[in-house]
């Protein structure tokens, strides 16, 4: 089961809340940045959720700029508009609204823990690439070569990952109607395959078009 975090030290109602939208996960309630950095450090927490009103951005900067990409989710007193989400680390996955948590948040973490599964996956398959690649370097003889060939012929440069990370995605369209969650996946799979860490997709709907950044 999924691990996570909640940092607030607000009234007991905003633990009740999140607690009871996130029923499929262990939620750890905290009310100091040093509980969770002692927590996050001796647990392997898979998403930390934050209360802006009780724990102000300004002062979480430095611990935001240690975390890795897309491991926090805000809760806002107010929606965060187009710039604001823009300055936030890239540790912050996404946010939602106090009076949203119930109907918002679980959706939010799902696609959250989505994406770190697949970044989980590609690095798996990352890793099993590079144990392969030695064995194509010449140094056994040709029987082992013709046994590895046989065994192991896929594992074979970057187009092998290419075709994994397609195949990982084509899986995900069959299986979710979730447009947002699609197209997430969808940016992550053509990012890993171009190595980008920006994008900008054109999207047209009828004869308009509109640029969606990512």
């Amino acid at each position: 089961m999924e691990l996570l975090a909640l940092l607030s030290s607000r009234d007991e109602s905003v633990i009740s809340s999140v607690k009871g939208a996130l029923k499929l996960y262990t939620v750890y309630p905290l009310k100091t940045l040093d509980e969770l950095e002692d927590l996050y450090g001796n647990l392997p927490l898979n998403l930390l959720l934050i209360d802006t009103s009780s724990h102000k951005l300004s002062s979480l900067g430095d611990f935001l700029g240690r975390l890795d990409n897309d491991r926090v989710v805000l809760i806002t007193q107010d929606k965060l508009d187009k710039y604001n989400k823009e300055q936030l680390p890239r540790s912050v996955f996404d946010s939602v609204i106090t009076e949203e948590i119930r109907t918002e948040l679980p959706l939010i973490v799902e696609r959250a823990l989505e994406r770190h599964r697949f970044k989980s996956e590609l690095k798996l398959m990352k890793q099993s690439r590079e144990v392969a690649a030695p064995m194509n370097t010449g140094l056994y003889n040709r029987a082992d070569s013709e046994v590895f060939s046989s065994r192991y012929e896929p594992v074979q440069g970057a187009g092998y990952l290419h075709e994994k990370v397609v195949v990982n995605f084509a899986r995900m369209l069959t299986a979710s109607f979730d447009m947002r969650k699609l197209f997430s996946h969808f940016i992550d799979s053509v990012m890993e395959i171009s190595r980008v860490s920006r994008m900008s997709i054109l999207l047209r709907d009828k004869d308009i078009f509109t640029v969606k950044n990512y």
